[in-house]
């Protein structure tokens, strides 16, 4: 009868133990301050998706995910007695249900509703306080969103309405949906469209009220080839945060949010530009960029913001092969890389006095974020190769993070063991070799 159910599950456990050695000479780092530190993560999601077709012109859909995350710090410093100490619960639960149908000749309806339930708590202490560097947060909010989305083509015109109305725990939002698309012949169309949407804010913001952003773009799509495409998109995007100017969410990341019961703006105006190969001969590969703005508004004017890294740019190429071994089995291997440049991100200045006397990084968030970082490069290679069995497959991958071994600045802080302000990079080369099995 052409019903579906499909189930998933993903389950993941690590760890990372740093000892200080005890040659003396090998520390050259604040890191080395600590006889010890401690890391360890759990994370863990199972879901489903149940499809049932309705006659010939309709389907219900229902599905489902849970997902939770926990990670726990530990770092013992030699100058304190109490340890610097981090833990991080997180449970989500995210269902949906759904009714698709063609309403021939006026296009295509679906009615829905979406449910979001989320339990995390946060408690960090820090040992040159004494105690709880900012108060333990603990945040459940329940999200109910009914849904309807109406797609209608007429010869070379595609509308899509939507509407969405988000009821979280402290108020109601308004989500709608308008996308218009012309095609301007065979080869090229354009298209118009702006949406709003809300979404949970951080634990670290210690409130019940979500992000909002809202967006307009204008779009070009040029069908190249039969298998070469080419996008362009200029965007504009306003946000509304928690948090006050620098230290809203829109700065922040993983930090405790200053004034959490405020709200900050923010901007973005970008130009984005892709061009796709489609696999052609087993080659394919995606060029993509970007321009882009990005400030918030403060009482002196607009910023830029902490991420207003001015441009991105990426490039994915690969080589796939397909073939048969002596069992008949249908094989598949392949080889990509993936190189990504982009501008760096900002960073506050350091108040080098200030830090000495509270012996850790205090940021001058005052001034913005005037200080560039270098900009950052990255290479990935990956090598894989599968064999399709009968009612399942199995995938062995050879993926290589940072492959050239990048150093790549991640944010400058101040070292208390050396006594000045120093730059902390990000991970160096990373092998990993997994192996799937899908049924």
């Amino acid at each position: 009868n052409g019903q579906s159910l499909g189930v998933f599950g993903l389950f993941g456990k690590s760890s990372n133990t740093f000892d200080r050695p005890t040659d003396s000479t090998a520390w050259d780092s604040d890191k080395y301050q600590y006889s010890d530190i401690d890391f360890e993560s759990q994370m863990s999601t199972v879901g489903f998706r149940y499809l049932r077709p309705h006659r010939n012109k309709g389907k219900l859909e229902v599905k489902a995910l849970w997902s939770a995350l926990s990670s726990v710090r530990t770092a013992r410093p030699l100058d304190f007695v109490q340890d610097d100490f981090d833990d991080l619960r997180q449970r989500k639960l995210s269902a949906q249900v759904n009714y698709q149908r063609k309403l021939l000749p006026f296009g295509n309806l679906m009615l829905g509703v979406e449910l979001l339930g989320i339990d995390q708590s946060l408690l960090v202490e820090e040992a040159i306080t004494g105690g709880p560097f900012f108060s333990p947060l603990d945040n459940q909010q329940t999200v109910v969103s009914p849904f309807i989305d109406w797609r209608y083509r007429i010869k070379k015109l595609f509308f899509q309405l939507g509407f969405r109305q988000s009821f979280w725990t402290t108020d109601s939002y308004a989500e709608p949906r308008l996308r218009v698309r012309y095609a301007l012949g065979k080869q090229q169309a354009i298209s118009l469209e702006y949406h709003q949407t809300t979404q949970a804010a951080s634990i670290y913001s210690a409130t019940e009220r979500p992000r909002q952003m809202a967006q307009v773009s204008l779009n070009w799509e040029y069908q190249w080839t039969a298998t070469r495409q080419v996008n362009l998109q200029l965007f504009r995007q306003r946000n509304e945060v928690p948090g006050s100017g620098a230290g809203s969410e829109i700065n922040q990341l993983n930090q405790p949010t200053r004034l959490p019961e405020r709200t900050t703006t923010g901007h973005t105006l970008g130009l984005a530009a892709n061009v796709q190969q489609f696999t052609t001969n087993g080659w394919w590969y995606v060029l993509s960029g970007s321009l882009f703005d990005a400030t918030y508004e403060t009482p002196a004017g607009d910023l830029p913001t902490r991420f207003a890294q001015d441009f991105t740019s990426a490039l994915s190429v690969g080589k796939e092969w397909l073939g048969e071994n002596r069992k008949s089995q249908a094989t598949r291997f392949g080889v990509n890389a993936a190189l990504r440049y982009n501008g760096g991100l900002r960073q506050a200045p350091i108040l080098l006095e200030a830090s000495r006397a509270a012996q850790r990084t205090i940021f001058d968030f005052e001034r913005g974020f005037t200080e560039r970082l270098p900009n950052y490069f990255r290479t990935d290679f990956r090598l894989y190769f599968q064999r399709n069995r009968a009612g399942w497959n199995s995938l062995l991958a050879l993926d290589i993070q940072n492959v050239t071994n990048q150093q790549n600045a991640a944010y400058r802080y101040y070292d208390r063991l050396l006594d000045t302000i120093t730059t902390r990079y990000q991970l160096e080369l990373i092998p990993v070799l997994s192996y799937k099995i899908e049924f």
